[in-house]
């Protein structure tokens, strides 16, 4: 009896263990093939950001990420801009304290600074937009196929400018200056996106790549609710 127990118990592992390797290679597999490779790197370098620390370290796992996915896709600008969104939302790099007013001069209790930041994601930045000029017959069809937004880019150029006159005018013009960058910096990432979204391949791998950080975020958000408080990661520094 207790044989014919054992074997039937072990025709019913069978039997599940069977229909669950038909769904997992019917239902789940099939949508992980159609994942981009692109996306998978990018999401083993979300998760380096859970321990890695050190500005050194970072810039290393950095590079390796360009290297892989220029590996992969063989297109350096298109590697450029996916690590470019890979870092984007961390803000890594330098921090400067600059002060702006000491505590004597307005009379309170604390001194008027800003923080000047030198991010890896503007680097990157940077060398998109190198590339993009240095290649410009290359990526001339891109540039071209944006001159139906010809009134989007005058109103951004006004809005520039306004924006730069109005520097000479302010209480602290240094300040203002840096703000201004900052401004012009996003003003740049929408230039730079237009240009990368003219390919479909890369404005479906954006969409993957942000998708990917929302559901980081979610699944941090919830390992904090269960430990009912900080995980102790450096991403969450």
């Amino acid at each position: 009896m207790g044989k014919q127990q054992r074997l039937l118990a072990n025709m019913n592992i069978r039997a599940y263990s069977g229909r669950a390797i038909e769904i997992f290679n019917s239902q789940i597999l099939p949508p992980i093939k159609k994942v981009d490779r692109e996306i998978w790197l990018i999401g083993l370098f979300f998760l380096s950001h859970l321990f890695i620390g050190q500005l050194k370290i970072y810039l290393v796992a950095i590079v390796i990420l360009l290297f892989a996915l220029y590996r992969v896709n063989r297109n350096l600008l298109n590697s450029l801009w996916l690590t470019f969104l890979a870092t984007l939302p961390f803000g890594r790099g330098r921090f400067y304290e600059y002060l702006v007013i000491p505590k004597a001069d307005w009379g309170g209790n604390w001194d008027l600074s800003i923080q000047i930041t030198i991010l890896f994601s503007d680097i990157l930045l940077a060398l998109i937009i190198y590339v993009l000029i240095s290649r410009y017959r290359k990526y001339r069809e891109a540039f071209s196929s944006r001159q139906h937004s010809l009134g989007l880019y005058l109103s951004l150029l006004v809005f520039m400018v306004v924006a730069g006159v109005s520097m000479f005018f302010a209480q602290f013009p240094l300040t203002s200056l840096y703000f201004f960058i900052q401004l012009g910096k996003l003003v740049l990432i929408f230039l730079v996106a237009s240009m990368m979204f003219t390919q479909k391949k890369c404005l479906r791998m954006t969409l993957g790549v942000l998708a990917l950080f929302v559901l980081m975020n979610a699944l941090l958000v919830g390992a904090q609710y269960l430990n009912k408080g900080p995980l102790g990661l450096e991403v969450e520094e």
